[in-house]
């Protein structure tokens, strides 16, 4: 993988690997071209898209179906796009994209949250009378 095919302005891949290994789960990224993703069902995974190749993000894949993916962009929130469209952005040139999969914890520890003790929610400005 070459360094600018793994970069946006802020982020690389091995920095977001390195985050998502802190957290304790397990992931590694992967050059796939368009016939794996289509093997792929229902994993989520993240990638790098160009819709503006002067600022390249990253996206979530979140599933897909016949030709439609689902699509979590932190640019654009959540949608739908052919995968026609998508390939525009993100295998531009028909050389496979880059995938960072994430595979859920083998062993969930429990962890505590600072919840308050108790909570007040003041609905007088929605009562209807």
């Amino acid at each position: 993988m070459s360094g600018q095919e793994l970069y946006t302005d802020m982020v690389s891949f091995a920095d977001l690997n390195d985050a998502v290994k802190k957290l304790g789960f397990q992931s590694n990224s992967y050059q796939i071209n368009r016939e794996n993703l289509d093997k792929l069902v229902n994993i989520p995974m993240l990638v790098k898209i160009e819709d503006d190749p002067r600022f390249p993000h990253f996206v979530i894949i979140i599933n897909h179906k016949g030709n439609y993916l689902q699509v979590l962009d932190p640019s654009h929130g959540e949608y739908i796009s052919s995968k026609s469209q998508f390939f525009s952005i993100w295998d531009r040139y028909n050389k496979g994209g880059y995938a960072l999969i994430v595979a859920p914890k083998k062993e969930l520890k429990p962890f505590k949250l600072n919840t308050p003790k108790s909570l007040h929610f003041d609905f007088s400005p929605f009562s209807l009378f």
